[in-house]
Parts: C-alpha cells; structure tokens; sequence
C-alpha cells in the first residue's frame, strides 16, 4: 500500500502533462496555474487529514493533477511573460528556488516528521499555496498560446500512453518482463504513444507539433534533461530507504544526509537479484519485508542478508545513475548547438 501511495501520484501527473501544456495555451496559463495550485493545495489538505490509505492515495491522486497543471504553466509564464533582458534573471531565480527545494526539502521534511508527524509535510503546502495564488492574481499577467483546433484524441493516446508506460516502469522490477501485467502495460503504452505520434504527425492543429524535435537543440536539450531527472529523482527514494532502514537514521538525519545527494536507481530489481533463493518469497520484496519476516521468525541472519542486499543494490543503481548523468551530458554536447556559432559560419559560407 505504500508503494501505491508513492505512485498515485507520479501516475497521475506524468500521465497529464502533455496535455496540461496545452490546456493552458488555450485557456490561459495564470488561470491553469491558479487552478493547479487550489488542486494541489486541497489535495495537501485532505492528505493531512486523511484517517486510512485510501483516502491518501485519493489525496495524491488530486495532488498529481494539481502538479500536473502547474509545471507546463509556470514554465511558460517565465518565458512569454517576461522581456529577454529580464528572462535570464527569472530562470536563474526559478532554478535557485528550485535547487534549494531539492536539497532543503529532504531536510524540513524530516524535521516535520520528526516533530509534528506525517501529516504536517502535506500540510505545509497549503500557506504555500494561499500566498502564490494571491501572488498569481495580484501580479502575474495573464497570457495564452496561438489559437489553434482543440485536439481531443491526441490528448487521450497521450495520456493512455504515458501512464501505461509509468506503469510498465513501475512494474517491471517487481514482476519482470515476462509477468502479464507487464507485457500489457508495455502494450497499451506502444499503442498508445505509438498513435499519439501517428496522431500527431497527420492532424492539421497537433496537440504538440512534432516538427519542434527536429531542431537539436530542442531534442538534444528534452533527452539530456529526461536522463538526468531519471537520476535525480531515483537517488532520493534510494537513499531514503537506505539511511532509514540500514542504517538507523530517524527522518531528520536522513533528510540531512539527503540535502546534497540527488540521483537514480535501479534499485528494486536490484535488490531482489542479490538476495539468495532460499530466502523467504516475502524478504524479496522489499527490504521493509525482508525485516518484518526478520522480525517475525526471530531470524537476525535475514536482516543482516538484506542489509547487504540493499547496499549492493544500491552500488549498482550508483553506477547506473553516474552513466545516464554522463550520457546527459555526452548528449548536451553534441546535440546542442551554439546559435551564434551557426550564424558566423553560415556568414563566413556565404562570403
């Protein structure tokens, strides 16, 4: 149940991103934002103060659309709202939030944890919450993408297929390749993005014009940055488990460890790999149930199995991470073209 906690919400929100960009090209970005921050805000709410796990994973389900709403929408304020003088220094604001969010937000987390309880990380998004959206209304101008044909079906395959395909990702370590449930959620996720570009390529006003991925700069800038969070995001929920649940850590020194370390994993498939057969089915799992089968038997040599499973594991998914961070920027270099390069040579071929 606490994986599906956990999944709820990436689901949800990889699976509306394509189309919440569009959404807020047509129907205004500050309205999308505002409306993506009241979700997210009252989903942290109801997070808070939910009694049983099913009322949580709804909370983050509301949450993921709120997410979703957002992040197309901010972006794209930053760049079409302000001049090009000014967008430089809004970016580099942007992304100084954002960074001392990554590493700070482990850190209070654990505090909140570690003071108030769980609920108190969900609630301290909604004061969050209530000054940006007075912050949008107050002084955020509004703005719209060109006016283009609303494109109901590509919209539908893109979501179809980018939840499947989340799915897929989630599932393959616990079940492998060749469990059902996999092979499908495979199969809806090539039909589904298979069609979306198919889709996409012929309808006269496409939801995402697929004529943008040719210029490198663009595709080369979308791969290496889609690497480098799949590093990213991984080390987190790696880390976490490894400094909780090896090595004794209480949340707020977990958080602490975590404030400069962020990466990828490998970490489920992994870990099952390197623990023996004879193992009980349930320790494969996971490391929390190899310790309550450990727990529960009286069993110490599991435990310490386990323990040096994780740590093995968590070696690989290291050097899994370190290879798409490198690939990143192999990628950046070579893809990635300096414009005013181009334009002297394109001078210099015309002299």
């Amino acid at each position: 149940m606490r994986a599906r906690i956990l999944d709820s919400y990436i689901l949800v929100f990889a699976g509306l991103l394509l189309t919440a960009g569009s959404l807020s090209d047509r129907f205004g970005r500050r309205r999308l934002l505002v409306v993506g921050l009241v979700l997210f805000g009252a989903g942290s709410l109801f997070g808070a103060l939910a009694s049983t796990s099913g009322l949580l994973i709804a909370a983050r389900v509301g949450m993921g659309v709120g997410g979703a709403l957002m992040m197309p929408s901010m972006l794209s304020i930053l760049i079409t709202v302000f001049h090009e003088e000014e967008r430089r220094k809004a970016m580099a604001v942007w992304s100084a939030v954002a960074t001392l969010g990554l590493i700070g937000g482990p850190i209070l987390g654990g505090l909140l944890v570690d003071w108030f309880g769980w609920g108190a990380v969900f609630l301290v998004n909604v004061p969050i919450v209530v000054v940006s959206i007075a912050a949008a209304v107050a002084w955020m101008p509004e703005s719209r993408g060109p006016w283009r044909e609303p494109d109901p079906l590509g919209a539908v395959l893109s979501v179809v297929g980018l939840t499947a395909l989340i799915w897929m990702i989630i599932e393959l370590p616990k079940n492998g390749l060749a469990h059902p449930g996999t092979l499908a959620a495979l199969a809806v996720a090539v039909l589904g993005l298979g069609g979306f570009v198919w889709w996409e390529s012929r309808v006269a006003s496409p939801m995402v014009p697929l004529g943008l991925f040719r210029d490198r700069n663009i595709s080369g800038g979308s791969l290496s940055l889609t690497l480098v969070q799949i590093g990213n995001g991984g080390l987190l929920l790696v880390v976490t488990q490894y400094l909780q649940f090896v090595l004794d850590y209480t949340p707020m020194q977990a958080g602490a460890a975590l404030g400069v370390a962020i990466l990828g994993s490998v970490l489920s498939g992994a870990y099952t790999a390197a623990m023996p057969e004879s193992a009980p089915e349930a320790a494969h799992r996971s490391i929390q149930d190899a310790f309550a089968v450990a727990a529960a038997t009286g069993d110490a040599g599991l435990a310490t199995t386990a323990r040096d499973a994780f740590t093995s594991a968590m070696s690989i998914s290291f050097v899994a991470a370190a290879i798409g961070a490198f690939a990143g920027a192999v990628l950046s270099l070579v893809m990635i073209r300096d414009r005013k390069r181009e334009a002297v040579e394109e001078e210099l071929v015309a002299a």
